[in-house]
């Protein structure tokens, strides 16, 4: 079977089936948090793992939305199942991908870090009280409050906003070449199959 023959089940009924796993990931998330008191922060580091975990099962086995709409994850080249070991090689860059986000995710903010933030806005806020008319004279008092502040922040585009879109990339660039997958009606690839 080509890519040509393979035909992607109806769109509807794809996001009804992503509508559902996400329905019972959601559900069960709920559950989880309210029965360990809202625990929040251990929930949601658990969450990236859960949604790779979803994800290799919607490529190796099925899915429950997937088994509830009669949908199949295959291969986009073959028609076939994706193989294992790209499922994995998938799986373990997400982990790597998620390891690295958490790495380079600018650290929470200690409280003298805040009083400094806060005050910085406070002082914008007063320079802006001072010359409410005087444009030139607010610019000016702006830019030497950005200059003064700017030895002391780092460069968040630099440090953490770069590094996270590349491993993003990379990653989708991996999963586009590595498993390129479509959803089709399980009915159909069975037809296709002796």
């Amino acid at each position: 079977m080509t890519s040509t023959e393979i035909k992607s089940a109806p769109r509807a009924r794809r996001m009804l089936a992503g509508a559902i796993d996400a329905a019972l990931v959601g559900g069960g998330t709920w559950l989880w948090r309210k029965r360990r008191g809202g625990e929040s922060a251990r929930a949601a580091r658990w969450m990236p793992v859960l949604e790779l975990a979803a994800e290799s099962l919607r490529q190796q086995l099925r899915s429950p939305g997937q088994l509830l709409l009669g949908l199949r994850t295959v291969d986009r080249r073959t028609g076939r199942r994706l193989e294992l070991w790209r499922t994995l090689v998938l799986l373990g860059a997400g982990v790597a991908r998620g390891v690295f986000m958490r790495r380079l995710a600018p650290p929470r903010l200690t409280p003298e870090q805040e009083r400094d933030r806060s005050g910085f806005l406070d002082e914008l806020n007063a320079i802006q009280a001072r010359h409410p008319d005087d444009a030139v004279a607010r610019e000016a008092e702006r830019r030497q409050l950005f200059e003064r502040q700017h030895n002391q922040v780092p460069d968040i585009l630099r440090h953490t906003a770069a590094p996270m879109l590349a491993i993003g990339l990379l990653n989708s660039r991996l999963r586009r070449r590595l498993a390129p997958t479509t959803e089709v009606l399980a009915e159909d690839r069975e037809s296709h199959n002796p």
